[in-house]
This record gives C-alpha cells, structure tokens and sequence, in this order.
C-alpha cells in the first residue's frame, strides 16, 4: 500500500494526466480502487489506533480467494471486497463468509450504498449473511456505519 496514488501511479509507470480527467471506473481499474479504499480504510481508523491493513487469503490449497481488506471494529472482523465499477463477481468475500462463519461483509465500489441479504455457498456449505454495499465517496463513514449496526 502506496502513501498515495500518485506514487502508486509512477511506480506503475502510469502518467497521472492520462488518468486525471477518467472516472474512477475506466481509469486502471481495480488497483487504483484498491488503493484509494486502503487509503481511506487508515484514514477512517480513529487517530487513537495505530492504523493498520489486513487481508484474507486462504491456504493454496482451498482456492485462489482473497479479500482485500479486513476491517477490525471493536470485536468484529469485517470482510471488504473492492471492485472498481459497479458490479462484479464476490466469490472470494463468498468463500470467507462460508469458511469464518462470519455474517456480515462489505462490498465497496461505485454502485449506490445499500444492504442485501445473501447466501454465501463454497464447497457444498451454505452461509447467510449481509452485504453491506458502500460508495467510495462513504468509506470514510465506514467506522459510524458499522458501529451503528
């Protein structure tokens, strides 16, 4: 994780003008995203705790998943999926929730904010759970949207 995306952006060889005037979502698509979410996950953070990034990555042998972020608030451990437009696949946050038995996730990406029931279903297990759906814009509301639930 880049300071900044203009780091990110050079050290990807990636003129900044090229992508200035390009909506997020047509502009190198999932790894400026990335960043600009674990960006505003630290910022989020509140300045008591020293902000801190994590990931979920099941052992090779269980798959190729992996959530992009972890998200600790009090007690839970909140799955986060980052997808740059509005849609796309959440096998990985699917074979979290069935594998940790957790019941809530977060999708962030540029669709509306909103909240979903599914079911997560990874080899032959079955997990409900909610999918919490947030903007980039909201992500640094992320601690006061969690709390409240």
């Amino acid at each position: 994780m880049f300071i900044d995306i203009g780091l990110l952006l050079a050290a990807q060889g990636v003129p900044a003008q090229s992508i200035m005037g390009s909506p997020l979502e047509l502009a190198n698509r999932g790894i400026i995203a990335e960043q600009f979410a674990g960006q505003q996950l630290l910022a989020a953070k509140p300045s008591y705790i020293n902000p801190t990034l994590y990931y979920w990555q099941p052992p090779k042998s269980e798959g190729q998943a992996e959530n992009d972020f972890l998200y600790e608030s009090e007690t839970r451990v909140y799955p986060i999926e980052v997808k740059s437009g509005t849609s796309g696949t959440i096998k990985s946050l699917h074979a979290y929730m069935t594998k940790k038995q957790s019941t809530e996730g977060i999708r962030i990406s540029s669709a509306k904010p909103s909240l979903h029931e599914l079911t997560a279903k990874m080899n032959r297990q079955e997990k409900a759970f909610q999918l919490i759906n947030l903007p980039f814009y909201m992500i640094n509301q992320i601690e006061r949207i969690v709390h409240e639930r």
